[in-house]
């Protein structure tokens, strides 16, 4: 079984949904989720959650994915059937630069298609929606060769790549989208959304905040959305904080601070090292541990020499399983800008570490107050507001708070709508 991913059905749960209705083998309902790949990353992890709490007498799981790899691919349960969806790796290069991959179109001979592919996608950003784009890259594929599916779920919403998809490229009887950040601070493009969101059965956000926030963008579709809490599975977390990893914290009594998130902008990584800086000038020793990857990896750590930090920050890249490292820590800390959902939060509660967290919008749905138990939440997004909730959080004793949010009962709501 893969480390911090659970696979114990909750069957039990879905027993007054299914009551009197007998299923074998033959009968299974089929699920369809989409999501663009498997990265480690709080959506990719949350959906290999949502797999191990739908019981498999029952439901028959497919996946498709826009494109292969990412370190949870290898996670994925031997019984999801997966997919490839072959429509976005024929305009992959172009969407991530328009500039490459004409020439790499060009340079391949591929000069009358590519030709196409540029006045295609012109005529979709005039019409204010890359739906006709897409459509032209998936062409006449029908998700997994047409199967029909009781549920297709797209999973990594906002996309409007999944959500042309899943509405206009699938068969199946109901449709949801899953929304895990907030609208008002990620890229979400309307006109698409309004186009395509009248199509789903049921719009899952994973926090009332998310929800709220929705809910105000797109009124015309509040009555079907609907919360949806990632699952939380504390049993399996922390029996895998006793596996070994190559956690390598300071001695005491320098505090260990533990940051688990992509090394993206919107996490905070550089607030967190102007932070730090603040700690050490205020005379704290502290040393803080990075546990995440991503394409900007190289920029954080400039920015922590530039710093004079090099001997009080380390980055250990990407991890399947980062519970050593929290379980290790003497602050958890998640600076991050904003968050649909603070999964990694949720997680760092089932330990007895303090936690101290910027405030985003959800933080405190997930913490409370905000000085309560053993969570603390800045006052602000500036370093010194930072280190002051970092430093307030070390002197609190070490102690479980109690607000696991992991709540597997949220299924009943998905299996509702087959």
């Amino acid at each position: 079984m893969p480390v911090g991913i659970p696979f114990a059905s909750v069957e039990g749960i879905l027993t007054n949904n299914v009551a009197g209705h007998v299923m074998n083998a033959v009968e299974k309902k089929k699920i369809l989720f989409a999501i663009n790949e498997l990265n480690v990353g709080g959506v990719e992890k949350s959906l290999l959650s949502l797999f191990g709490a739908i019981p498999r007498d029952r439901y028959e799981i497919h996946l498709a994915l826009m494109q292969p790899g990412g370190g949870f691919e290898s996670f994925v349960p031997a019984d999801v059937t997966v997919h490839q969806i072959g429509g976005y790796m024929r305009v992959r290069d172009f969407m991530r630069s328009r500039s490459r991959g004409l020439l790499k179109g060009l340079k391949s001979g591929n000069i009358a298609s590519t030709i196409k592919m540029l006045a295609v996608y012109l005529r979709s950003r005039l019409s204010g929606t890359l739906l006709p784009f897409f459509d032209y890259a998936i062409g006449d594929e029908i998700a997994a060769g047409g199967m029909e599916f009781d549920l297709a779920v797209n999973y990594a919403g906002p996309s409007e790549f999944l959500d042309c998809y899943i509405t206009r490229h699938t068969c199946a009887r109901r449709r949801a989208v899953w929304i895990h950040f907030d609208l008002e601070r990620t890229f979400d493009r309307v006109s698409t959304s309004r186009l395509t969101h009248g199509s789903y059965d049921r719009v899952f956000c994973v926090s009332p905040h998310a929800l709220d926030v929705y809910r105000r963008r797109y009124p015309e579709f509040a009555g079907h959305a609907a919360l949806f809490r990632n699952i939380i599975d504390e049993k399996s977390i922390l029996a895998d904080s006793s596996a070994g990893s190559d956690y390598a914290p300071a001695p005491a009594p320098v505090l260990n601070v533990v940051t688990v998130a992509r090394l993206n902008p919107e996490k905070g990584i550089d607030l967190a090292l102007k932070s730090l800086r603040v700690l050490l000038d205020s005379g704290t020793d502290a040393c803080w541990h990075f546990i995440g990857g991503g394409e900007l990896a190289p920029r954080y750590r400039a920015m922590a020499d530039s710093l004079g930090l090099a001997d009080r920050v380390r980055f250990y890249g990407p991890r399947t399983n980062p519970f050593p490292y929290m379980a290790g820590a003497d602050v958890y800390v998640q600076p991050s800008l904003h968050e649909g959902f603070g999964i990694t939060v949720a997680e760092a509660l089932c330990f007895d570490a303090p936690i101290a967290v910027t405030p985003f919008d959800c933080a405190a749905e997930q913490l409370g107050d905000g000085r309560r138990d053993n969570a603390v939440i800045a006052a602000g997004f500036e370093p010194e507001q930072l280190a002051d909730a970092v430093l307030s959080a070390s002197r609190l004793p070490r102690g479980r708070s109690g607000k696991v949010a992991g709540r597997n009962s949220d299924i009943n709501k998905l299996i509702e709508l087959l």
